[in-house]
Order: structure tokens, then sequence, then C-alpha cells
């Protein structure tokens, strides 16, 4: 796992901060930011729920 996230940032949330609402475990989901010069700025939205999709940005490699 230490070399999958090596230089990277990673977080978890369900984007429901301060709305008051009770948490939508559904919604929870992983955002993996790059700090690398190659793809540095990427932010990919990975969804605990298998059945979501991964969001990632397209970008020039």
């Amino acid at each position: 796992m230490k070399q999958i996230i090596q230089n990277q940032t990673i977080s978890f949330d369900t984007h429901q901060a301060g709305d008051g609402r009770k948490i939508d475990i559904e919604e929870l989901h992983m955002h993996k930011r790059m700090n690398d010069k190659k793809f540095k700025g990427v932010d990919i939205k990975i969804p605990l729920d298998p059945n979501k999709s991964i969001i990632y940005p397209l970008f020039e490699v």
C-alpha cells in the first residue's frame, strides 16, 4: 500500500460536510491526489461501492 500512495494525498469523504443530514455511507469515496511532477494535481475519485465507477480526469502523459 505504501508504494501505491507514495507522494500522493489520500482522503475520504461524502461531500456532505455541514449539511446537517445523516451521513450517506453509499456516497463514501476516496480521493487520490497526485503530488509528483508528472501528474501533479490529478485527483481520482474512487467510490468504496464496487458498483460505482472510478472518476478520473483525462490528462496528457
